[in-house]
């Protein structure tokens, strides 16, 4: 029907589009500097239904970003991600209103760590979802892996999750948040010289393990080893379940002693672990 090329005398790098609600459309884009090799920045572009250009801004300021995604938001806005390139290959997500104007903006610093914003989606919950990928230079060997972050409506973060295993390098290219209130992420792992497709879908707290190992920790005041009524909990005890000789899942107790471990099938051994030696569990170790 048409087609268009937006010509600037920088070097421009299409990551994403996507419909505007008033028929137009949005296009994220990273533009290099003609003059400056080694810096680049996140603009957004606003085009109408026949594809004329209406505006641009430029969403990194002085800064150093690389733009890879985008999603609209149910207010009419839309949430980016993508690297920060200044402070070492770190995530960022921002928020415009529906004309580009730049609402809030969060970088999410991992030292020693690097990675970047691939994809962003906005729940059921109106909460943001970073799929990530992380290259950990600290671990031994190095490690690739997906990661997932999830921020507030206001970019204020709620929790991360390395979906990654031992031996695989693991890329993620694509995140939806599902019906049911999860996530379903699609992407590769490497664990020798062949990839291999990859799909993972996870609740909506991103765990995948949907095993449960609870327990319930208590002063035994009585000294009879049974759970009686004089008997008080124990907060923030650490719960270790072992499958093997390598395999280690941890849990802390709440104020009323709970944990619960999330975990695959197996069998399990579970060792509470005392904060000084002067405490003896009833329950044989």
């Amino acid at each position: 029907l048409w087609s268009k090329i937006y010509d600037t005398p920088d070097h421009d790098y299409g990551a994403q589009i996507t419909a505007a609600s008033d028929g137009g459309y949005y296009i994220l884009k990273t533009l290099r500097p003609e003059a400056d090799t080694f810096s680049t920045k996140a603009y957004l572009l606003k085009v109408d239904a026949n594809g004329e250009q209406q505006w641009e801004v430029n969403l990194s300021g002085t800064g150093n970003d690389r733009a890879l995604d985008m999603a609209t938001t149910a207010d009419g806005g839309l949430a980016i991600t993508g690297v920060n390139m200044a402070s070492g290959q770190d995530v960022f997500l921002l928020k415009t209103d529906g004309s580009g104007n730049i609402l809030w903006r969060h970088d999410y610093l991992m030292p020693g760590r690097g990675a970047e914003g691939r994809r962003v989606v906005e729940d059921l919950n109106g909460d943001l979802v970073i799929l990530a990928n992380l290259v950990d230079s600290t671990a031994t060997p190095f490690q690739q892996d997906i990661y997932l972050l999830k921020s507030d409506a206001s970019g204020l973060p709620l929790w991360e999750r390395n979906l990654g295993r031992k031996s695989y390098a693991e890329v993620g290219h694509a995140l939806i948040s599902t019906s049911d209130g999860g996530y379903l992420l699609g992407g590769s792992a490497n664990s020798s010289a062949w990839p291999l497709g990859l799909m993972i879908k996870t609740d909506g707290n991103g765990i995948v393990k949907a095993g449960r190992i609870t327990g319930n920790v208590l002063r035994d005041l009585d000294l009879d080893c049974s759970n009686t009524a004089a008997d008080t909990p124990l907060n923030n005890w650490m719960v270790k379940a072992s499958l093997t000789s390598d395999v280690y899942l941890y849990g802390t107790t709440d104020s009323m002693g709970n944990y619960q471990i999330a975990c695959d099938t197996g069998d399990y051994v579970v060792q509470l672990i005392p904060p000084v030696n002067y405490w003896n569990p009833c329950v044989p170790q």
